[in-house]
């Protein structure tokens, strides 16, 4: 049975593609996890939470922070994100979201 097993684990680690190799896979991870990491923040009580640039949208920073403790600097930078937002894609939504969130 242990033999079987053996075996059977052998020839799934000699089957797998090079991307997959055991090798690779720590690197990848550790990568991943970086990502991760440059991405979160800790926030007021120690827990983690993700940056302004680490939601991608820029009206999702912009929400988050509005029911937190938010600095007139702040506010005017993630306002200009979601406008910078605008520029780049010419998304109507985004102006549409903005003044949602302004009233």
């Amino acid at each position: 049975c242990v033999c079987v097993c053996v075996c059977a684990c052998v020839s799934l680690s000699l089957s797998l593609p090079p991307s997959l190799s055991p090798s690779l896979m720590p690197a990848t991870f550790v990568d991943a996890m970086d990502a991760d990491a440059k991405a979160m923040t800790r926030g007021e009580n120690g827990a983690p939470e993700h940056t302004a640039d680490g939601v991608s949208d820029p009206r999702v920073a912009l929400i988050f922070k509005l029911v937190r403790d938010l600095t007139t600097d702040q506010l005017c930078k993630l306002v200009d994100g979601v406008l910078r937002a605008y520029d780049e894609t010419k998304d109507v939504g985004l102006l549409v979201d903005l003044f949602v969130l302004a009233f």
